[in-house]
């Protein structure tokens, strides 16, 4: 029997990022469990928009996510762990958050397909551990042609595993996916992970570049695509600015302080 892929999510105030994440997955996923944080409603409604088109696919589970709770990302995936527990026992889970987006779905499906028609053949023991894959990651940062380079490669940890009882989460603030029993971690490069959390700033662009588009009477096309690239792939004309001169309030309101202006000083030299 082939195994189903259910793709879980949890989240909030993610109405802008959720629509380019469930496109992602939409057409490789059996079930896509959601678990909403009920803070804001956009977020849910982005979520029944997609279940109403797709009612047989989607299960969107409301627990309050209490943020003076910091074992709280803990509680809350082990709420779509438990549904897993509970349903899905043998299949296997891709855990998304709503800025994320899959590279290939297909790609999701091969990397379970080749595990379990030759790697567990070949290796019959590991029926009796639980798998854990940690999906290569790529974080925009600034634009879309800019990514996190702190390390040669980013693997994000538990991101993909075959469903068992042993599983489980930690009342953590980033809770990776555990086991009780023996088990395999394995780093996976056939399929990639993009982070658009830290660059939000593109949705709006290109809000207002479809809104220019349509409406513009005064800047000529090529101008708008203009607009559109540069600010896309972070070559808008910009020159320095001393942030010193800012307002104590523009300061205040975004936590900087003396040592902030000495780390600043500092990276410009």
């Amino acid at each position: 029997m082939t195994p189903k892929l259910i793709v879980c999510y949890i989240g909030d105030r993610a109405s802008q990022f959720i629509d380019l994440s469930l496109q992602s997955v939409i057409d490789i996923a059996d079930k896509i469990v959601f678990v909403w944080g009920m803070d804001d409603q956009k977020t849910a409604n982005k979520v029944l928009q997609w279940q109403t088109q797709y009612p047989d696919k989607f299960v969107l589970i409301a627990n309050k996510f209490d943020c003076n709770d910091k074992g709280m990302n803990g509680r809350q995936r082990s709420i779509y762990l438990s549904y897993l527990q509970q349903h899905h026992i043998g299949d296997w889970a891709l855990v998304l958050d709503p800025d994320e987006v899959v590279s290939n779905g297909k790609d999701v499906v091969n990397t379970i397909n080749a595990f379990e028609t030759d790697y567990l053949i070949k290796n019959p023991d590991l029926k009796d551990c639980s798998i854990i894959f940690n999906p290569v990651m790529e974080h925009f940062i600034y634009s879309l042609n800019h990514v996190d380079n702190t390390r040669e490669q980013h693997y994000c940890p538990g991101r993909m595993f075959k469903v068992d009882e042993h599983l489980f989460y930690e009342p953590v603030e980033h809770a990776v996916t555990q086991t009780h029993r023996e088990h395999i971690r394995m780093d996976i490069n056939s399929f990639t992970l993009y982070h658009f959390g830290y660059v939000s700033n593109v949705f709006d662009v290109l809000s207002k570049y479809k809104n220019n588009k349509a409406k513009t009477n005064i800047h000529k096309p090529e101008f708008v695509e203009h607009w559109r690239r540069s600010h896309l792939f972070g070559k808008y004309p910009v020159r320095k600015f001393d942030i010193s001169t800012l307002p104590q309030f523009i300061l205040d309101h975004f936590c900087i302080t003396d040592d902030d202006f000495d780390y600043y000083r500092g990276k410009e030299q």
